[in-house]
């Protein structure tokens, strides 16, 4: 058994990818309140994983030695640090690409957005006091402390992946609603 949150959360799409493209048998059971409730339930054997948490977040709560990492999508380098083999190896490419639209919105924490129409002069203003403070080691020290695997991406890479992402393929986007239903 799975456990999620509400059908809106990661949780349950991320246990739905997992049901849909690896173990049909898989129950996804809903109710949980958060991520604690569902670390609690894990713990105690009421539920037998749940989809969601990110290596920050392991080693944040110390949890790194309590729980095993059966495996997981995104940043490779992560899970190559982990040491634990993707479990969706064995899927399509095109599911593979249902997978990585998945995840993209965990490849970036702390996004700093300003309205559209926004005046260039002002948007600059913000990203060189985005990149000085990325440059303070003080706050690097802290952030790392809490993520230690943070690093920072600029905005106007960070704009441009966020533009090549809002054009997916529009099949993907419907092979993703379709597997997380």
């Amino acid at each position: 058994m799975v456990g999620a949150v509400n059908k809106t959360s990661d949780f349950y799409r991320n246990g739905q990818l997992l049901k849909n493209l690896v173990n049909p048998s898989i129950q996804v059971i809903l109710g949980f309140k958060g991520e604690n409730e569902l670390m609690a339930a894990l713990d105690r054997g009421e539920i037998g994983m749940y989809c969601g948490p990110t290596r920050s977040t392991y080693i944040r709560e110390g949890r790194e030695s309590t729980q095993t990492v059966v495996g997981g999508v995104g940043n490779p380098e992560t899970l190559a640090a982990l040491g634990v083999d993707d479990v969706f190896a064995g899927v399509s490419p095109e599911d593979r690409s249902v997978i990585d639209f998945s995840q993209f919105q965990y490849s970036y924490f702390y996004a700093m957005a300003l309205p559209a129409g926004t005046a260039p002069d002002i948007v600059k203003i913000y990203r060189d006091a985005f990149s000085a403070l990325n440059q303070d080691p003080e706050f690097i020290a802290d952030i790392k402390a809490k993520v230690p695997d943070y690093k920072h991406t600029e905005g106007e890479a960070l704009q441009a992946a966020v533009a090549a992402e809002l054009d997916t393929d529009p099949a993907i986007l419907a092979r993703y609603a379709e597997l997380t239903k």
